[in-house]
Formats: C-alpha cells, structure tokens, sequence
C-alpha cells in the first residue's frame, strides 16, 4: 500500500508540474506592460501563439480573475502579406 501510495503521488506531483509549465504566459508582441487603457491599469495574463502568423494576449486588472472578469483588453495580431 505505501509503494502504491508514494507512486501515486509521484504521479500527481509530475502532473501538477507539467500544467503549470503549460500555463505560463509569454509576451510574444513585446508589448511594455502593465498596460493603461482608459485610467485602468491591465496586466499580461494569457497569451497564445496558435500559428506562426497569429498572436493573441488578454490582459486583465490586478483586481480581476481570468475565471470572472468585467473588462478584458485582448490584443491579437495577424502576420503576412494581405491585399
């Protein structure tokens, strides 16, 4: 029982670690933040990079959780050679 228990538990922990290493959050458009839009003040706290020509990056205030938000600044940017 506690072999099983100790490789449970491994197990979990690598797990763990590998979530948060998929959540962290790059600034691909080198953006200098914390960023102001209308006296309010955003942060940096997601961000994708889907293909190799698209970007995007949602910025919330300090006050706000991505999980429930009010305001939401989302910067997205396309790449290429468009007509």
């Amino acid at each position: 029982m506690n072999k099983k228990l100790k490789v449970l538990s491994t197990l979990f922990l690598l797990l763990t670690l590998s979530l948060n290493a998929q959540n962290k959050t790059v600034d691909y458009l080198n953006i200098p933040g914390p960023i102001k839009l209308d006296n309010k003040i955003y942060n940096l706290v997601w961000s994708s990079h889907p293909n190799e020509n698209y970007y995007k990056q949602e910025y919330l205030s300090s006050n706000e959780k991505i999980e429930k938000y009010n305001t939401l600044a989302l910067i997205e940017f396309v790449e290429g050679d468009y007509n």
